[in-house]
C-alpha cells in the first residue's frame, strides 16, 4: 500500500480531506498488518467499481478469498458493504457473505456525515477504528476523512457508470491525484 501525504496544504484549507491515507491498485493489495498498526478493527468496502464492476452482483473468487481471509483476522471485528446503491441491490450479497450492510437512504448517502456515522454505529466501533475502501475521492475518501476514518483509495474496476462518464468524474479525479502526487515530490 502506497501512503499518500501532502507535505503542505496543496489545494486550500480542505485539501487534505481529499487525500487518501493509502492508495492501492486492488483491494487485494491491502496489507492487514498496516491496518492493525493504525488501530483499525473494522473495514468498510464500497461495492461498485471497488469490489465489482459497476452494477455487478457477483464477486470474483479472488475477491471472495481476500474478504474471507480478512474476516478471519483476529483484530477485524466487522466488515461492511458501504454503498450508495439501494438495499435491494445489496441485501442478498451481504447475506450470502455475512457482511453488515450500509446502503443509501433518502436522507443519507456518501459522503454525508450522517452516512458515515451510521456506518460507525452499524459496525459498533469508533470512526478512527474503521478503514473505508473505495474508488472515489468525493464519496469514499472525503467522507471517510471528514469523520476521522482511515481512507484507502483503489483503482476503479471496470467501465464507469454512465452518470460518472457524463460528469467526467474519473478524469477529474485523475487530474486531482496527479496534482497531489506532483506536490509530494
Amino acid at each position: 500500500m502506497e501512503r499518500l501525504e501532502p507535505k503542505t496544504n496543496l489545494l486550500g484549507k480542505r485539501s487534505k480531506l481529499f487525500v487518501p491515507d493509502f492508495f492501492v491498485k486492488s483491494v487485494t493489495e491491502i496489507e492487514p498488518r498496516k491496518l492493525k498498526n493504525l488501530g483499525v478493527s473494522a473495514v468498510a468496502f464500497d461495492v461498485d467499481s471497488t469490489l465489482v464492476a459497476h452494477g455487478s452482483k457477483k464477486f470474483s473468487p479472488k475477491i471472495i478469498k481476500f474478504l474471507d481471509e480478512m474476516r478471519e483476522l483476529d483484530f477485524i471485528e466487522g466488515i461492511a458493504l458501504a454503498s450508495n446503491r439501494s438495499k435491494n441491490g445489496l441485501a442478498k450479497i451481504a447475506r450470502e457473505h455475512n457482511f453488515k450492510l450500509v446502503h443509501a437512504s433518502l436522507y443519507s448517502r456518501k459522503p454525508s456525515l450522517s452516512y458515515y456515522r451510521r456506518l460507525s454505529q452499524i459496525l459498533n466501533v469508533k470512526p478512527r477504528q474503521i478503514a473505508m475502501v473505495g474508488d472515489k475521492l468525493l464519496q469514499d475518501v472525503y467522507g471517510a476523512n471528514k469523520v476521522g476514518m482511515v481512507s484507502i483509495l483503489v483503482e476503479p474496476l471496470g467501465p464507469q457508470a454512465w452518470y460518472d462518464a457524463l460528469l467526467m468524474r474519473r478524469a477529474r479525479q485523475t487530474m486531482k491525484l496527479k496534482r497531489i502526487s506532483r506536490k509530494q515530490k
